[in-house]
């Protein structure tokens, strides 16, 4: 090899060349253009060490450009005399070599970060192997120069399966000429290619319906060839929908990049039932509660659940008629379960023959009669303890996925399609008559499957989704606090209108006790909802960028009392786009939103001094302006404890509906959450340090739940928690809280959690 370098050295030395005056690119640096047409092809990857005299000859006589992994220093000499004959070379290094590249600016660097690397030398490969790229890098390299039992059919199949095209295939100077024809046909054959992402960030795991198998890590490209067809791309993501949601491929439109935008689903799309215990069981999606069959099923209060089902013996619940609609195809099915006793066989729910959710000798069980018993032995469910558990049936993939408080334990393929039936739903029973024997909280199913994220903010947020506190938060509250609170709220609106002349004042509120009274009622704690003077959501009617728009606007407003500029809004939504088309696309969105708050008379979008401006009518009642009125007045009044008694449990009532704009995710909302999260936190210990744990242990407790809302992990919170747990008896509840706790920070931080429960009770 010495001669080999040496030999083209001299002759290296004997050249005359001009050194250029550009630097080489790096491939972050290419265009999208370049970057396209380079994840598109596929190229040698040589390293100088493994090549002799004849297959650099070889190399010099191709056509084709190649790609060389650097390794050192004495590389450079034949790197350059490749270079020199003209040679297209790619360099995968580390390195900077600004020296050397000075003189050559055709060659691209790619820094091996930007590669996933397919080790596949000591692989056994069949026609059954699975062999996939999984990471979001761009391109990918292949190793596979010494092993036999990999053909070229494998390599195609590991571009069909993972679309992406091996753009990188190691080659050594014995297996140069094989692995060429590799990297010919991949590049012959013809492409179907896009990129699969949000509007910040590329999607991994990004399936296509109507072609298994295949995924879609960010960018992506297949064979154009499927089956003798071509494809029709229908992407899915669990907890996405995509835009557009189908592209049909053809040869015609072949060199079009198919780009697929993906939003998150908002949490009660496609929730279909979710029973919870009150007076008595209650469905809050199909509101049946008339048609809900309860046999001998006890609510009683729980210190963790609130007011959860006791099932003894024979109890169940018959979810009615309407129940006989759900479970049809992909499903999504969360609960709260604690057992008392663990035999053969307990039903949690159970729909016809063919649909069993059950605790089978103390391991969660998915049951279709006369086909299987899908045991999930990963999946264990203690005895007298609180477990959140949820089964997921994906269509798509045929496989069940178990989760055990927030935690995906088991991923099990279904050896047969799912079977729907049109029988009712049980609860606590199935047709074998296999009684659940224990305590049941919250359950709630999903027409769609949830994906993980989902799964945990469910377990995390255990008190926070889908609870009716918005429809009886004020029921019951005297006359007196809610005249205080609404004279406090009129003040506000008065100054703010004050600085914005031209509006004229709108009525003063009516004399009411309930905010079910209002015309129009807009909520910003959980969910946002914006319901009409009909009881129509207009927020269900927002896509994504028009909710966006509405918070800003809306922040904006109640911020200052003054708005937004149109320079600040389009700074925010839409970053980096030329000035006409802004304005297209901002007066557009501004017309669409319009148009959906058209139907609420009490909310107006208006441009007033340069700014864009949300004003709200007296008649509409808003969550957000009543809690920062509250926050204000207990502030004012120095946390006096008469007046935290009097008002603190209306205040805790609101924000127990769930996290600010909990549904809404973006990253100019951060700032604004992190703020009232920071906010409400501190205020919250304020509470807390004015009231003693003797006569307002509830109270307290209650201010802990919403720290929790917004720092699920603040030690100072579970040490509270524990000690007023401590003095009340509960121990074991506050080893169980203290245990949970323990699970979430390891979870989250991989790492236990250092303080012993003694003392975080000391």
């Amino acid at each position: 090899m010495k001669k080999i370098v040496s030999h083209y050295l001299t002759q290296l030395f004997c050249i005359l060349f001009a050194i250029a005056s550009s630097s080489a690119q790096s491939y972050k640096t290419l265009s999208t253009e370049q970057k396209q047409v380079f994840r598109l092809q596929s190229q040698l990857l040589l390293k100088v060490a493994d090549l002799n005299e004849s297959s650099i000859h070889n190399l010099l006589a191709s056509k084709k450009g190649f790609a060389i992994e650097y390794v050192a220093k004495s590389d450079l000499s034949l790197i350059a005399y490749f270079l020199k004959n003209k040679k297209k070379i790619t360099l995968v290094t580390n390195e900077k070599l600004t020296t050397f590249l000075e003189k050559y600016p055709s060659v691209i660097l790619i820094k091996p970060s930007e590669i996933e690397h397919l080790n596949l030398q000591n692989t056994v490969a069949t026609d059954r192997t699975e062999i996939l790229f999984k990471g979001l890098e761009e391109l990918g390299s292949i190793n596979f120069s010494k092993n036999e039992t990999l053909t070229d059919s494998i390599v195609y199949r590991l571009w069909q399966r993972s679309g992406k095209i091996p753009n990188f295939i190691y080659a050594d100077s014995t297996s140069i000429a094989k692995n060429s024809k590799v990297v010919s046909f991949l590049n012959s054959t013809k492409k179907i290619y896009g990129v699969a992402k949000t509007d910040e960030k590329l999607l991994k795991n990004v399936s296509f319906k109507n072609f298994p198998n295949r995924k879609a890590n960010g960018y992506f490209s297949y064979p154009l060839y499927f089956a003798g067809k071509n494809p029709i791309l229908i992407p899915y993501k669990a907890g996405y929908y995509f835009s557009p949601d189908i592209i049909y491929a053809t040869y015609e439109n072949m060199e079009n990049q198919k780009e697929f935008i993906g939003f998150p689903l908002d949490l009660t799309f496609g929730l279909t039932d979710s029973f919870e215990f009150d007076k008595k069981v209650s469905n809050h999606v199909r509101k049946n509660t008339e048609d809900i069959i309860s046999k001998q099923v006890l609510v009683v209060k729980d210190a963790v659940h609130g007011k959860v089902g006791f099932f003894s013996k024979r109890a169940y619940i018959d979810a009615g008629i309407e129940s006989r609609s759900a479970l049809k195809t992909s499903f999504t099915i969360t609960a709260w379960i604690k057992p008392t006793e663990l035999g053969f066989a307990h039903s949690i729910l159970g729909k016809g023959a063919h649909f069993v959710l059950k605790v089978h000798k103390g391991y969660l069980t998915f049951t279709m009669a006369g086909i299987k018993d899908y045991i999930s032995l990963s999946s264990p469910i203690p005895l007298n303890k609180w477990s959140h558990i949820s089964l997921v049936y994906s269509e798509v993939h045929n496989e069940l996925y178990f989760y055990i408080d927030g935690k995906k334990t088991d991923t099990v393929p279904l050896i047969s399609n799912y079977i729907t039936s049109d029988h009712n739903l049980f609860i606590g029973n199935d047709l074998w008559e296999e009684f659940f024997i224990g305590y049941l909280g919250a359950i709630k199913i999903w027409e769609r499957e949830l994906n993980s994220s989902e799964i945990f903010t469910q377990f995390s947020n255990r008190n926070v989704a889908d609870k009716k506190y918005h429809l009886n938060l004020f029921l019951g509250i005297g006359f007196s606090i809610l005249m205080s609170i609404l004279f406090i709220y009129r003040q506000k609106r008065i100054k703010r209108k004050a600085t914005l002349k031209p509006i004229k004042k709108t009525p003063q509120k009516p004399n009411i006790s309930s905010f079910e009274a209002y015309k129009v009622q807009l909520f910003c704690f959980g969910s946002l909802q914006i319901l009409n003077e009909n009881g129509i959501d207009l927020a269900q009617k927002l896509s994504p960028k028009l909710k966006q728009l509405f918070l800003i606007i809306f922040l904006y407003s109640a911020k200052e009392g003054k708005g937004i500029t149109t320079k600040k809004l389009t700074e925010i939504l839409w970053p980096g786009m030329d000035a006409k088309s802004a304005k297209n696309t901002r007066g557009t969105s501004i017309q669409n939103l319009r148009t959906v708050l058209s139907s609420c008379s009490e909310l107006k979008l208006l441009f007033l001094n340069k700014h864009w401006f949300l004003e709200i009518s007296d008649h509409c009642f808003c969550d957000y302006d009543v809690v920062n009125n509250y926050i204000a007045l207990l502030s004012d009044e120095q946390y006096n404890k008469n007046i935290l008694e009097e008002k603190l449990p209306t205040l805790l009532a609101l924000l127990k509906r769930g996290r600010l704009f909990a549904s809404s995710s973006a990253r100019w909302l951060d700032p604004h959450i992190e703020k009232f999260s920071y906010q409400i936190t501190k205020e919250c210990f304020l509470y807390i340090d004015s009231l003693s744990v003797e006569k307002h242990s509830e109270i307290i407790l209650e201010a802990i739940e919403i720290i929790h809302f917004y720092d699920d992990l603040n030690e100072k919170a579970l040490q509270l928690k524990l000690k007023i747990l401590i003095y009340q008896g509960k121990l074991s509840l506050a080893r169980l809280l203290y245990d949970n706790f323990s699970k979430l920070y390891k979870n989250i931080y991989k790492e236990n959690y250092s303080i012993t429960f003694e003392n975080s009770i000391s």
